[in-house]
């Protein structure tokens, strides 16, 4: 890669990091106000999106911070954003089921599946 090529990645390359901290802040703001209860009542009413849509957003920016990185298991090729973010998601999503203002479902993960899935596609469909 020459020189004019780093010196133009680079600064996309941050952008990445910048939307993926934002997202992350954003995120964590949502989660400590579920397990508070305190979540806005459109927030509860439209879990489904909510889960498809932060979910979704953390796979786009983190995708495109990882340069799209993928890992290889035998013939087995999966995005590294997607295994990083799905299996703590699962695990959370799993431990709900003993906080008191939280209920586990698998309808949850399905939605942070569909997404993890449909945003990385997009963050790979991006030109930086």
């Amino acid at each position: 890669m020459s020189t004019s090529e780093r010196s133009t990645s680079k600064p996309h390359r941050v952008l990445w990091w910048v939307g993926l901290g934002a997202t992350v802040l954003c995120t964590l703001g949502a989660l400590r106000l579920a397990y508070e209860d305190r979540m806005p009542d459109p927030f509860r009413e439209n879990d489904k999106l909510v889960h498809f849509c932060f979910a979704g957003a953390l796979a786009f920016f983190l995708d495109g911070a990882l340069a799209r990185r993928m890992l290889r298991a035998s013939s087995l090729s999966l995005p590294a954003s997607s295994v990083l973010l799905l299996v703590p998601m699962g695990l959370e999503e799993y431990l709900q089921r003993y906080a008191a203002a939280r209920t586990s479902s698998l309808g949850d993960f399905a939605a942070d599946v569909a997404g993890v899935t449909a945003f990385t596609w997009l963050s790979r469909r991006m030109v930086a």
